[in-house]
């Protein structure tokens, strides 16, 4: 074992790990993105106020919600943010031709898409759709009381 290197508990999921590592460090630096960096608080901050929106919207266990961003600190929030309040993130990519991402959103059936709101037209109209980029206009649910946690045959179909 190399000394000074930190033991990962390996059997937490990755929101469990992330709680953890806010409370170790809350000021620490734990993502940049260009000219924007957050703190591991501020990051934490941001995921349990979208965890919230989520939840508002169904998002739990056995539910998945897409991520359609860009690689950036908002993509990290969502799918953080989705952990958080129990569900799987889908990742939809910006690059997909319009029938293809159509198609993908119709089989996974999402409960929510999460996205900035120029790319609010790629999402089929029946899919309710979080805009990173605007103020929430929906009801907010708890995103600390995630209900019963994720089980390893979720979504087996």
């Amino acid at each position: 074992m190399t000394k000074g290197l930190p033991v990962i508990d390996t059997t937490k999921d990755l929101s469990a790990l992330f709680i953890r590592q806010v409370e170790v460090s809350p000021d620490a630096v734990a993502l940049e993105d260009g000219d924007v960096t957050y703190t591991y608080a501020q990051l934490d901050a941001e995921v349990d106020a979208l965890a919230g929106r989520l939840r508002g919207y169904g998002v739990g266990r056995n539910i998945q919600a897409g991520v359609l961003l860009p690689r950036c600190a908002h993509y990290v929030i969502a799918c953080l943010a989705i952990l958080r309040a129990g569900g799987a993130f889908l990742a939809l990519e910006l690059a997909y031709p319009p029938e293809l991402l159509s198609d993908v959103i119709e089989d996974a059936k999402p409960m929510v898409i999460i996205t900035h709101s120029s790319e609010k037209v790629k999402v089929v109209k029946k899919v309710p759709v979080i805009c990173v980029d605007q103020p929430p206009s929906e009801p907010n649910g708890n995103a600390k009381d995630p209900g019963p946690l994720p089980a390893d045959d979720d979504l087996d179909r």
